[in-house]
């Protein structure tokens, strides 16, 4: 017989015994395990004691000093105490901003000549005798204006003044005893101050409706739909059609700036602008003693501004300032000023732009000297100027 025949096979039932034995050894061994982390787990998040608490008094971990920036002890704004300027701006100074309705003639095919709304806008009380300031585009081509005050009489105002260049304009009711909203000063403004817009939005209806944003911006050069450039305060106020003329208000209540255009498009949000009351209030004055804006003027046509890659294009020795052109006989004329010279400094302040150069001549006088540097051709050359008037 074999040796294979001879030998007995092992009993499977020990097999099994060592196989249970292992499973048995490995669990207990897997449990220690896991009592060990849980247990070092529950000891990291027991809350720490009053003794082991951060001393506020302390320096600061580095990880602390490295993170958000220290805001100090500044507490959020008030809710409450904002909702409640805003109603006291409200009532303060809502009295002062009124509705304006444009008339003009129309002539029907049947009816003939036609008295017709042609617009409607805002305007603000600026003297208790009543004058008030509103846009130029608000008052343009009207017949007759008729002033909505804000106890519900309907008055009609005539025309004292305008001025498109500025887009401002003064009326007067025949009223006494206004409310009269108080000017701010718009030099001192800062972005991201309390703006609180007062207007009529879609006229009379929605009356001194109260919008609230803040100043966005300051000194925006803005071209309006008539072509004047202008020197604006952005808000996020909700500013609309009827708003035109408008009062915009610092947190005190004072009048900063007066709303006049908005830009309206599908790709811009929250984007409105304001005349500077500090702008809005010389104008007043002007119009309200002279009927009209007395501006000093070169006298000189704006051909263009000098860009440094016009520069190098046409080999120019300079690469800033504004080429111009000398009216016959005015003021520029008179002192030597020539076709394409390069204006570059007035009083050897730097000019780079022709609305910088026009806003230099106009904050001077009619009648005052001023000293003119242009380039010509390869040298400067100084010219004195007494600064005329500008016409219409």
């Amino acid at each position: 017989m074999s040796y294979f025949q001879e030998e007995r096979p092992k009993s499977r039932v020990g097999i099994w015994i060592l196989m249970l034995l292992l499973v048995i050894a490995v669990g207990f061994g897997s449990a220690f395990i896991t009592w060990q982390i849980v247990g070092s787990q529950n000891t990291v998040n027991e809350p720490p004691s009053a003794a082991e608490l951060p001393n506020n008094n302390q320096p600061q971990s580095s990880l602390t000093q490295q993170g958000a920036p220290d805001l100090g002890n500044a507490e959020p704004p008030d809710l409450e105490e904002q909702a409640t300027l805003i109603t006291s701006i409200a009532n303060k100074v809502g009295p002062a901003v009124v509705g304006i309705t444009n008339f003009s003639s129309a002539r029907d095919l049947f009816r003939g000549e036609q008295e017709i709304e042609q617009s409607a806008g805002s305007g603000v009380i600026i003297s208790n005798d009543g004058y008030i300031i509103t846009n130029d585009h608000v008052i343009s081509g009207a017949n007759r204006l008729m002033v909505s005050l804000a106890d519900g009489r309907q008055v009609e105002a005539d025309v004292i003044g305008t001025d498109p260049r500025s887009d401002l304009a003064v009326i007067k009711v025949a009223e006494s005893n206004l409310t009269v909203a108080q000017f701010g000063d718009s030099d001192q403004l800062q972005v991201g101050e309390l703006a609180v817009a007062i207007g009529n939005p879609g006229g009379n209806d929605f009356a001194r409706s109260v919008t609230v944003g803040y100043l966005s911006g300051l000194n925006r050069q803005i071209t309006t739909a008539e072509g004047q450039r202008l020197s604006l305060i952005q808000t996020d106020a909700a500013i609309n059609p009827g708003n035109s003329g408008g009062a915009l208000l610092n947190s005190k209540g004072q009048l900063i700036g007066i709303n006049t255009i908005k830009i309206a498009s599908s790709y811009f949000e929250g984007m409105g602008f304001a005349i500077p009351c500090n702008t809005a209030r010389d104008i007043a004055d002007s119009l309200i003693k002279n009927g009209k804006v007395i501006r000093p003027a070169l006298g000189v046509s704006l051909l263009r501004d000098i860009t440094p890659s016009l520069a190098r294009y046409n080999n120019l020795v300079v690469d800033y300032g504004v080429m111009v052109m000398p009216a016959a006989g005015s003021p520029a004329d008179r002192a030597g000023m020539m076709d394409n010279d390069i204006v570059i400094a007035v009083d050897d302040k730097k000019i780079e732009s022709g609305s910088q150069l026009q806003d230099e001549i106009f904050s001077r006088r009619v009648g005052e000297e001023v000293n003119v540097t242009v380039v010509r051709k390869d040298e400067n050359v100084v010219l004195t100027v007494i600064l005329g008037e500008l016409g219409d």
